[in-house]
């Protein structure tokens, strides 16, 4: 075989002949004009034949290097594909299955975290209310709020997840304020049916007043309980692993704080037998660690 031209030449006479000159290449390429003009004379001079006619201000190629485009061009775009394939049969593709409130408040917000931080694995989301049975199921992942399943599943349960009160700030510091329990009697309680805890649960942990709790609007997914609670409309008793990001923006206050009930809300979940997988521990090892360091 012919000993091949420099690719750094052959790369500036492409640019040039598809942009009409070498000025426009340079830009395109990150170059200066005569660096490009530089790397065609030396292939030029390689070839042992002229690629451009020179004129005042103005490049054009030749019947020869109009052919030669054809095939260089022709040869860029073979590399271009080919790479192109090479690196798709690297990539993984991990398909997790969430609850939806997770998936909404939590999870999204931060794919963008784990893309940049792994950008080997292509990550497909979807979510339902229904529980995954990873047995028989294309996921390779299910992050599932409530029982934790058994054998030959295997759950790690996310830290750090509290249920309290939350408004927001308009509301906690309105008017009437909420600065105890017995405030809630005056403001409107937001029911998350889902939810582990109930209002009758954290009033009777904390021996608050009894309320009219047959009043109120019912939502069964958190995020819609949590959305309405950041538009001031009440009173939710939420989850500060699904709240967190509006907890730090200050859309939410936790009046109470310290009056929390711990629960073990979301599981991550895997099948054993693909536990192993690099994929799946690339992911799972990533997402205990982000809820672990929130929960910090």
């Amino acid at each position: 075989m012919d000993k091949l031209p420099s690719l750094r030449a052959l790369r500036a006479f492409e640019a040039s002949v598809r942009c009409g000159g070498f000025a426009l290449a340079a830009a395109q390429l990150r170059l200066t004009p005569s660096a490009v003009s530089h790397q065609i004379k030396l292939l030029e001079e390689e070839l042992g034949v002229q690629l451009f006619h020179r004129r005042h201000r103005k490049v054009e190629p030749t019947a020869a290097g109009r052919r030669y485009f054809t095939e260089v061009e022709a040869a860029f775009e073979r590399i271009a594909r080919a790479t192109s394939q090479v690196r798709s049969a690297t990539r993984e593709l991990l398909a997790v299955h969430s609850a939806p409130s997770f998936a909404t408040l939590w999870l999204m917000p931060r794919l963008k975290q784990f893309f940049s931080a792994h950008p080997e694995i292509d990550v497909r989301v979807s979510a339902s209310a229904e529980f995954i049975d990873l047995s028989d199921s294309a996921f390779d992942v299910a992050i599932q709020y409530g029982t934790r399943p058994g054998s030959p599943l295997q759950a790690i349960t996310l830290m750090g997840e509290r249920v309290t009160p939350m408004a927001s700030p308009g509301l906690v510091d309105g008017p009437v304020a909420l600065s105890a329990p017995d405030d809630l009697g005056h403001h409107l309680l937001i029911h998350s049916d889902n939810c582990m805890v109930q209002w009758s649960d954290w009033l009777r942990e904390y021996h608050a007043p009894p309320l009219d709790l047959s009043r109120g609007p019912h939502f069964d997914r958190s995020y819609m309980s949590i959305a309405v609670a950041v538009e001031g409309l009440g009173v939710c008793l939420e989850s500060t692993l699904l709240a967190q990001r509006e907890l730090a923006a200050g859309r939410l206050v936790a009046p109470f704080a310290d009056r929390i009930m711990a629960v073990a809300g979301h599981h991550v979940v895997v099948h054993r037998s693909k536990a192993g997988l690099q994929k799946i521990r690339t992911f799972v090892d990533w997402i205990t660690r982000e809820t672990a360091a929130a929960a910090a």
